[in-house]
Formats: structure tokens, sequence, C-alpha cells
């Protein structure tokens, strides 16, 4: 077994029992387990192994008993749901934070403030384990002239010649920073600086979670502007505004922008047609509404919005695939009518790949099309921080809708592909280097883990050998063998590595009533089971008779299932 007791799961797959388990479950959990594992029926038949053997055998038996006293208990089950261990222990996060351990005794309300507490010490450490200085930075490069330069040359020699060719030049810088801080557990406070090429604005907010279902924030907003010939013009602004959760399924916010030209309210709502589909509407007092909708289906999400205003009404449609755990590809497009011409036109068609280099660091590339230029935007995101690199090519009716629609497409894929080839082998390398990291940093913990297994089989073997037989005396469910870890294609060469274990003694322990079910939790966590290939997918893999029938089945990591199964029986065996 494990030993990671920040994990709100693990103490559920110590016991293999749902998350939602009864008091009668985990207690009939609890005392067929404990009836196995007791220190005092190893010490007493194996007297002359190791001392230390003996002693992992009573730590292993105090997490068992352990996991059983926090989730039999409502007070402490309810705590270890939303902070792990951590959240009852005085030394953890929320002892220091609030001096002391929960009480067992605990009535109801005050279990109700304590996980309160933990939820708001959850996100005050969210907040600060981000970072608090979000800075967006963002340079437009006008490559018109240099590409016009280039063609130009091509046309007149033939071959690629660089001679007299313009520089791409800059045309806009902007530079955004936000600074956000937890004032109280409630309130957060915001500061924010925008910088651009001929304007500067600034704002402090506030934002005040008056519940977990509603929210209040205002700020106030200074903006300064230089026209062609330097002037300046400042204008300042008050904004204020609420967001109430009505239920898990809607919501709603409004808010009401005040300015010297006269105050403009923003309001919209939300609701979840299905887990996978909600209905957003939005509207404004200056005239425009907004609908839209958006759904999801498997790696694909999609986003439908109509907007709706004095002067034209504009669809909106935007794609989004998951390719990969690390890669997702994106598209949108734009198209608007407009009262007076009563014209379809395109407005924009735009492309995207993204790609996560590690767990806060993203680079992509967006390739756009608009009615008068084409835009190849190199972007990357790391925690709050972002830096785009927008490079334009001025159309100037010189190339379709239709030839830009297809360079859209082909450039983006094989910068996409080019990239990929050389990001592969960089990601396997990193990954197998902090692999071996964090596997040698565990390398204490995983050799106790491995010994905790092995003493559980012992314990389990005497009391699994009148289980076995008292299921095969009735025809019912016993494990042929059992293997756990990172398993071969061709199940029948199994060999016994160390990355592959045998848990038919476990497995067979956990046997009840001629079936055995596994939850939705780590193997590696439960009884006689441990982490043998750390960081690797790893399954288990069960040979059982079952009314004398051979069955088989394999099952992955994380996946719940119960045993036997009808599909499970072996063809040779029909």
């Amino acid at each position: 077994m494990g030993s990671d007791k920040t994990d709100n799961r693990r103490y559920y797959a110590v016991l293999n029992v749902p998350r939602d388990a009864s008091t009668e479950e985990i207690d009939r959990a609890y005392k067929r387990l404990a009836r196995s594992c007791h220190p005092d029926r190893f010490s007493a038949a194996t007297t002359n192994d190791d001392p230390r053997v003996v002693e992992q055998a009573k730590e292993m038996f105090q997490e068992l008993h352990r996991a059983y006293e926090v989730l039999m208990n409502e007070s402490t089950r309810r705590i270890y749901d939303v902070a792990g261990e951590a959240g009852l222990s005085s030394t953890g996060t929320v002892g220091r934070w609030f001096g002391g351990e929960p009480n067992k005794d605990w009535k109801p309300t005050e279990t109700q403030e304590f996980v309160k507490k933990i939820q708001e010490l959850n996100e005050i450490e969210e907040n600060l384990r981000g970072s608090a200085l979000a800075i967006v930075s963002k340079v437009l490069v006008d490559a018109t002239s240099t590409v016009n330069d280039l063609v130009y040359n091509y046309n007149e020699s033939g071959t690629l010649n660089f001679s007299g060719v313009r520089l791409p030049r800059v045309t806009d810088v902007t530079v955004s920073q936000t600074f956000q801080a937890q004032l109280s557990p409630k309130l957060v406070g915001t500061v924010q600086g925008n910088i651009q090429d001929r304007s500067t604005n600034g704002a402090l907010g506030l934002r005040y979670s008056y519940s977990s279902a509603t929210v209040f924030w205002g700020g106030i907003s200074m903006e300064q502007k230089r026209d062609a010939y330097n002037r300046s013009a400042q204008q300042m602004g008050l904004t204020l505004g609420a967001q109430r959760t009505f239920s898990s399924r809607s919501g709603g916010s409004v808010q009401i922008h005040f300015t010297p030209q006269g105050p403009v309210c923003f309001a919209s709502a939300y609701r979840n047609l299905t887990p996978t589909q909600t209905f957003k509407i939005s509207m404004s007092s200056v005239g425009s509404i907004g609908l839209g909708h958006s759904f999801s289906h498997g790696k694909w999400s999609v986003n439908l919005k109509l907007d709706l205003d004095m002067n034209a009404i504009s669809a909106t449609v935007h794609g989004k695939y998951k390719a990969s755990k690390r890669t997702s590809l994106s598209a949108g497009v734009t198209t608007a009518i407009n009262h007076m011409e009563e014209e379809l036109a395109l407005s924009s068609l735009w492309f995207r790949a993204t790609q996560s280099i590690t767990k806060v660091t993203k680079i992509g590339l967006k390739f756009s099309i608009t009615s008068d230029a084409l835009v190849l935007a190199l972007q990357a995101k790391r925690n709050r921080m972002r830096f785009e690199i927008p490079i334009s090519y001025s159309l100037d009716g010189q190339v379709s809708t239709l030839g830009a629609a297809v360079m859209g497409s082909i450039v983006p894929l094989a910068l996409i592909g080019i990239f990929k080839a050389v990001q592969h082998v960089y990601e396997r390398q990193q990954e197998k280097s902090l692999l071996e990291e964090e596997r040698e940093r565990r390398k204490e913990e995983l050799a106790n883990a491995k010994i905790s297994a092995e003493v559980a089989g012992k314990l389990m073997g005497l009391i699994v050998s009148r289980k076995r037989q008292s299921e095969e005396a009735k025809n019912g469910l016993v494990i042929v063998q059992a293997y756990y870890g990172v398993l071969p294609q061709d199940k029948s060469s199994i060999q016994l590595s160390e990355k592959i274990i045998d848990v038919t003694i476990p497995v067979q322990n956990l046997v009840e009533d001629s079936k055995v079910r596994f939850f939705e939790n780590m193997k590696s966590d439960l009884i006689g089971f441990y982490d043998c290939a750390f960081g690797e997918p790893k399954e288990l893999y069960i040979e059982y008779l079952f009314r004398n029938k051979l069955h088989q089945v394999t099952i992955p990591e994380d996946v719940g299932i119960q045993i036997p199964r009808q599909g499970d029986l072996r063809s040779d065996a029909k």
C-alpha cells in the first residue's frame, strides 16, 4: 500500500468501499479485512519471522483501523472528503491555520463550519500557489511590406532574394498587469494596469464572496488617450456588479458601468440543459442581445453564439478538439449581416493549436483570416503570464477568401507537424527524467509499501485457504491467478518481475458471497497490493473459476468492476 496522507480517496481504497458507502458497508468491510490482517494472528502463527515484519503488520492494521474510524464518523468523514488526512491533523494545513484537530463528537453545525473553513482555506492557498501577478504582453507586427518585397524579388529573379527587403515593423505594443491579493477568506482585491501605444488605463477593484452562491464586485477605472496630434483626454468610470448561482444548473449576473456619457447595464444568465449542454443569454442597455449554446461530446466541444444589435446580426461557431493529453486544436468562424447593406459576409476565420510543455507552461499557434488581413500569432503562457506576437499581412484584395482559407489550413498544420516531431522527443526525455527523480525521492516509501504488501499476503494466507475451500465446495468464485502491474498484451505469457506482482491471495480475500467488487480507487492502495511500477499505467489481470468454468478479465487501474461476469467466460470454457 502507498502512504499519501493528503489523498481523500485512500481510506476508501484501503477498505475497498465506494465513496458513497453506507456505515453498514464500511463496518462490514472493516470486519472482513481485520479478521485476516490482525497482527496477533500473524505473530502467533509465525513466531520465527523477522521482528520488522511483525512491526509492519501492526502498522498496516493501524492504518486499516484509522480508515475505519475516520469513515465511520460523520464529522471526520466529511472533513476527510474535503481536505484528506491534512484536514484531520493538528500538524496539517488546517491545524496550522485554525489551531487543533476536529472533534469526532461535533454537532452537524460545528462540522459544517469546520468544513466551510477548510474550503475557504483551500481557495486562499490556491490563490497563493498561483502567481498573484498576471502579466499580458502583446506585440503587433506588420509584415506586409516584407512579404510583398520577397514576392517581388522572386517574380523578378526566380529565386528567394532578400536584397532590399524591408523588415517587419512593430505597429503596437500592449502590456497589461493585474495584481490580485486575498485580503480575507471572502474578500479579494485587484489592481490592474494597461499600457498601449496611445492609451493608458488602470483600475482598482474588490470582489466579495457573500456566500457560496452570491458574489459582489466593484471597481474604479481611469483611461487616458492621445490622438494623432498628441492631445490627451481622460475618462473615469465606476463599475458595480453581482453574480448569483440559483442552483447547480443555473445562474446569472448583472453589471452597471457608469461613465460621463451615462450608465450602461449588462445582464446575463445561463442554464445547464444537460451535463454536456449549456444555454446562455446576455443583453445590454445599448440594445444588444447575445444568445449562446455550448455542448460537448467526447473530445469535441462546440460553442454557438448569435449577437444582435442596432446595426448588424453576427453568428459565431467555435469548435475545440482535444487531440491528446497535451495537445488541443480549435477553430472558429464568424459571419455577419449588416442591416443597411443586407449582405452576408465572412468576418473572420481562425485556427489554433495549443501544446502543453509542462503543467504550467503552454505554447500556441493561431492563424486567423479577416476581411482585410491574414494574421499568424505566436502565443506562450506560463501560470498567469501571457505573451503574444501577432504577425499580420494586409490582403488589399490580393487573396480571395477561399485562398485565405486554404492558406489558413495548410500553414498551421505544417508548422504543427514540425513542432510535434521535435516536441515528442523532448517530452519523452523530460517525462523520463522527472519520473526517475520522483521514484528516487520516494524510494524508501515504495520499499516500505512493498514490505507491507508481502506481510499482508502472509497474514491473509490462513483465512484465504479456508475461504477458497468454502467457495470450491459451492462452485462459487475461486481465484485461479491474479497479477497486477505493467502487464504484457499477451496475458498467457505473464511472468513475475519488479513491475508485475502476484495478488492471487489478496483478491481471493476480497471475495464475499461468491463475488468481489473493485471500486474506482487506486488498486495499489488495496491491502496486499503496492505500486510496483511507479508512474506507469498498470492493470489487474484475474483468472477465476465460477460454477467450475474458467473466466478471465483485465481491469485498468482506476476502473470499477464487479466479478463474476458472463462476458468474462473464456471461449474454450463455453
